[in-house]
């Protein structure tokens, strides 16, 4: 098992006392066959920190209250810790005790029970660890947890059931999104797809995908469609993808907000002329730099000039 196993997801030693084998093994729970991913489910009034998932939540009213919807394919592992008794295997089997950061203890007691019934229906004299492993990671979810089955052939992992309160229900729902996010986007990275402006291949690295659509384009096009967005300063209202025209947030393409030295210039006719001649005879301690944070770009500001506010406040209101 050693050997098979990657290392860091198994573990064993031989206790020099008791002369008996413990060790770990990470069990990655997986989805089974025509199965596209286990909703989990959480009422919107229950939670209050912002996450970020890869894929867009969705808003369904349920017995009269909003839940969010959020779309879970990779789930955090399972410590398996197991002991060897020194009869194994010819006239017992492994102790399981197993350790889960969003399945409760009484539940992973449950699941310790049918994976001891499982153990009876082998036969012994056989090695097992390796078959309760396997068994583990592809019944946790569609039998073991006893999730209800969704007609798309999806499994609904409703937390205000199964997490007794509110702190336990974030911090469940917290490790579920943010370690999905985590190897969604792993996997996006490393795949190659092309760029639906430019038409060019490209690997996921090289791209930038929208959470609310799920469209996507490469650096150079997003970078691009961003400069073209600030020239228009003040008129250009809130950014929008360029293939549905949904609403961008900021923050998921802050990487590719452009450096700007300067701030743009707009056409505000005799009046705003006469201000900037007025500005130049300002007092030149005005004239120093200052910087304020944006998304952890330092972005210069000269003075009380008004051309600044123009040219940046379509940013600081998204």
């Amino acid at each position: 098992l050693a050997i098979f196993y990657e290392p860091g997801t198994f573990h064993y030693s031989k206790n020099k006392n008791t002369s008996l084998y413990t060790g770990w093994y990470r069990a990655n729970p997986k989805l089974p066959n025509g199965c596209p991913c286990v909703q989990v489910r959480l009422r919107v009034s229950s939670q209050t920190k912002i996450l970020h998932p890869f894929d867009k939540p969705q808003f369904v009213r349920v017995n009269n209250a909003f839940c969010k919807y959020y779309t879970v394919g990779h789930f955090p592992p399972v410590l398996v810790r197991f002991t060897l008794p020194a009869e194994y295997p010819d006239n017992s089997t492994p102790i399981f005790s197993l350790e889960c950061t969003w399945i409760l203890s009484d539940q992973l007691e449950q699941v310790v029970e049918q994976l001891n019934a499982y153990l009876n229906t082998k036969e012994k004299g056989e090695p097992c660890l390796w078959e309760c492993f396997d068994f583990l990671e592809w019944q946790l979810i569609p039998e073991l947890l006893g999730l209800p089955k969704n007609e798309d052939g999806s499994y609904l992992y409703d937390i205000e059931e199964c997490v007794p309160t509110r702190v336990m229900r974030e911090y469940a729902l917290t490790v579920l999104v943010e370690h999905d996010f985590e190897e969604k986007r792993r996997r996006f990275r490393d795949e190659k797809m092309e760029c639906p402006i430019c038409a060019e291949d490209k690997l996921g690295r090289e791209c930038t995908r929208l959470v609310g659509c799920g469209h996507l384009a490469c650096h150079e096009c997003m970078k691009a469609a961003l400069e073209a967005h600030m020239d228009e300063g003040i008129m250009a209202g809130v950014f929008r993808c360029m293939h549905c025209d949904d609403v961008v947030d900021l923050s998921e393409v802050s990487p590719e907000i452009p450096e700007i030295t300067e701030p743009p210039h707009h056409k505000r006719g005799n009046k705003g002329e006469e201000e900037e001649n007025n500005n130049e005879n300002e007092n030149p301690e005005d004239e120093t730099p200052t910087f304020i944070r944006y998304e952890d770009k330092a972005i210069p500001t000269l003075g009380k000039r008004r051309q600044l506010l123009e040219g940046y406040i379509v940013i600081l209101y998204q």
